[in-house]
């Protein structure tokens, strides 16, 4: 009789292997919970340079913010330093009326006039010099532009003034053994004869 005809099924046994009470090799080993370690994570490997690639940017921010700071903070620093508090009492304003002389008179301090004598004031030349003469205070010293000379026991005093071509100033200045000043200018005009 065959027994694979389909008309009778029939169930073979099934061979199954002998139970063994030893250990299964270690990688068939059943994991207990209790013993399950993680995994380790494994730090990040640094750059070729060693430092991490926003360490820079960090440097660079604190240092923008420090100027920032400084710029704000010195110049109120510095304004406290200079600007201490000082108690001034204000000064009173006195004006004094001051006499403006003339054109025609001369700077006079008490007791000493000057008066030019030669040449007159807004005269023209056609020589190099001319002679500045005229009388003060007796035995005054007298300056007239850069030399320097004293007028005699009557008060007269002379020099000679070498002059530009053009409008040329002559300053006359005394003072007197009391302190006195006094100063006087005119204006010469030097042409060339042509």
């Amino acid at each position: 009789m065959d027994n694979t005809s389909p008309t009778n099924p029939t169930v073979l046994p099934v061979a199954t292997p002998p139970v063994s009470q030893a250990t299964p090799p270690p990688s068939q080993t059943p994991v207990q919970p209790s013993s399950v370690t993680p995994p380790q994570a494994t730090p990040p490997q640094p750059h070729s340079s060693g430092k991490k690639p926003y360490t820079i940017f960090v440097i660079i921010g604190i240092l923008v913010v420090l100027v920032v700071i400084l710029a704000f903070l010195l110049p109120t620093l510095m304004r406290n330093k200079t600007e201490e508090p000082v108690n001034v009492a204000p000064t009173p304003v006195v004006e004094e009326a001051t006499p403006t002389p003339t054109d025609d008179e001369a700077d006079v301090s008490e007791g000493l006039t000057i008066t030019i004598t030669s040449p007159e004031d807004k005269t023209t030349v056609s020589t190099a010099t001319v002679a500045v003469s005229g009388t003060t205070t007796p035995l005054s010293d007298v300056f007239v532009n850069d030399a320097e000379l004293k007028a005699n026991s009557a008060g007269n005093f002379s020099t000679t003034v070498t002059l530009d071509e053009g409008e040329n100033t002559i300053l006359v200045a005394a003072n007197d053994a009391d302190g006195n000043y006094a100063e006087k200018q005119i204006t010469v005009t030097y042409e060339p004869a042509q």
